[in-house]
């Protein structure tokens, strides 16, 4: 492999693993910002409906933050849940202020991912809600995603959610699914520090990425696959939060 194909493949590979799922991120942030607002331009009482969003968001920066440095984040305040209203009548839910060098390397790592943390979080506890109402429904959904391409993943996985095989599931099991997705969806909203955290730290993933890629260890079957499982739920979570902004543009 010559210096040109070396280059255009890791090149590649940083597009694949790096610059497009910032960009679903970005996308995905600006959909559930509208929907949060909807929320907390209501009455104070309708901020408790953001409570554990809330918790799970904040929680989940905290703790991607603690892995991916290695324990060497620290943190100045975390206040998983106390709402305030700054001069400018913006509503604060929730924050963490990490202590962090943005020359060292496990703290851009730490950065990096404790930044798009609360969209692993909250898709793994809306996740786990789904699997315990629709065992199989899940499973199904987990082992049919493939090589095909990114659109008939996404089919596949719209036809299983929207027509799934298990039967006889009590009615108040799919209503509590329901609410949660509700309730613990408008905790996806990533705010601006969030987003420049992942940019602030993303020198140390996007040197991982070019040096597995050149090691042969991240190979192009192992990238596809992640994008098109990465694209496909970012693109389905975002159907959802624009779904629950109209939901919520009634309630509040």
């Amino acid at each position: 492999m010559n210096t040109k194909q070396l280059a255009t493949q890791t090149g590649i590979s940083i597009l694949k693993m790096v610059i497009i799922p910032i960009i679903c991120f970005f996308i995905l942030r600006q959909v559930s910002r509208i929907m949060q607002g909807v929320v907390s331009s209501g009455s104070g009482p309708s901020l408790v409906f953001l409570a554990p969003g809330t918790i799970i968001h904040e929680g989940s920066h905290w703790l991607f933050m603690k892995i991916f440095s290695f324990g060497t984040i620290h943190f100045q305040e975390v206040q998983l849940f106390s709402p305030k209203t700054a001069p400018n009548g913006a509503t604060t839910l929730g924050y963490v202020v990490p202590l962090y060098n943005k020359l060292n390397p496990l703290h851009q790592m730490g950065l990096f991912f404790g930044g798009f943390a609360p969209v692993v979080g909250i898709s793994s506890v809306l996740g786990a809600i789904y699997y315990a109402v629709f065992p199989k429904t899940m499973q199904k959904i987990v082992h049919g995603f493939n090589n095909k391409s990114i659109l008939a993943n996404i089919k596949s996985t719209f036809r299983t959610i929207l027509s799934p095989i298990d039967k006889d599931v009590a009615w108040w099991a799919i209503a509590l699914l329901v609410l949660a997705v509700i309730i613990i969806g408008t905790g996806f909203t990533l705010s601006n520090s969030d987003f420049f955290s992942m940019l602030h730290g993303c020198f140390t993933p996007i040197l991982l990425v070019m040096i597995l890629s050149l090691l042969g260890i991240l190979t192009p079957d192992i990238q596809n696959g992640f994008l098109v499982i990465f694209v496909s739920m970012m693109m389905i979570l975002t159907i959802i939060m624009l779904v629950l902004g109209m939901i919520l543009t009634f309630i509040f």
